[in-house]
């Protein structure tokens, strides 16, 4: 189907620590949820500290794929939903940058 090679790196990141220097066209993310988990990012709702993060290395075309719990909200206006799926206890979204 493409007229042209495809590449792909694939590297895992923390979003509270200093993040690569790339612009990826595609970000898949898990966020902790649950009682084996807990995180922390100061004065900012932890989920909404990510995405500002991740959208200070995002160009007008990155699409963010996000899996989460159902209770966790999306309150960051650096990025619009597309898509938004429930499954059992989780909830799927699809974001793209708002530049």
């Amino acid at each position: 189907m493409f007229s042209h090679d495809v590449s792909a790196e694939i590297f895992e990141a923390d979003c509270t620590k200093a993040l690569p220097q790339v612009f990826p066209d595609i970000i898949i993310t898990d966020v902790p949820y649950g009682n084996l988990v807990e995180w922390d990012s100061g004065e900012l709702i932890a989920i909404d500290f990510m995405l500002e993060q991740l959208w200070t290395i995002s160009h007008e075309n990155t699409i963010l794929a996000i899996c989460m719990n159902k209770k966790q909200k999306i309150n960051c206006s650096k990025w619009k939903r597309l898509e938004k799926q429930s499954i059992g206890k989780r909830k799927f979204e699809i974001l793209y940058v708002n530049k």
